[in-house]
């Protein structure tokens, strides 16, 4: 009868995780540290802060007046004029002409175009392209938020 001794059951092989997880704490540590000196530093995130020019003073004394234009569910407009009165306008025409000459007399103001609930959105959208038209950057879409009944 043979015996077994003990050196025959160690040519069996063992997996030994120590010197694995060592190596996988190792690329851990490099990738975390990467990341942070990629993130961090004078590389980061650019911030355009505004400067001292001329161009961005704008006196407190004078508020800037917008123009607003109300679409109504008619088809028709009303028109907040600078000092306070209301104008009644039938035609996208008449209003183009008006909110031209606002852009021209102004050098400051913005023109916005509120819109009744009920007129369709595609209806909207296509009169603010027709007043982009004029001057893109002064004419904005305004919106009104809901206020939420406690």
């Amino acid at each position: 009868m043979r015996f077994k001794n003990k050196q025959s059951n160690s040519d069996i092989p063992t997996i030994d995780l120590i010197p694995m997880l060592n190596v996988m704490m190792s690329v851990l540590a490099f990738f975390v540290l990467v990341s942070m000196t990629l993130t961090t530093g004078p590389q980061g995130v650019k911030v355009d802060l505004p400067g001292d020019d001329k161009e961005t003073d704008l006196s407190i004394d004078e508020p800037i007046k917008n123009l607003i234009v109300t679409l109504k569910s008619d088809d028709s407009f009303t028109i907040n004029l600078i000092n306070g009165d209301e104008q009644n306008i039938q035609t996208v025409e008449q209003l183009k002409m008006t909110v031209q000459d606002y852009l021209q007399n102004q050098d400051s103001g913005n023109v916005l175009l509120m819109a009744d609930q009920t007129v369709p959105y595609k209806k909207v959208i296509d009169i603010l392209v027709q007043l982009k038209e004029i001057q893109k950057n002064r004419i904005s879409l305004a919106i009104t938020a809901k206020k939420e009944e406690i």
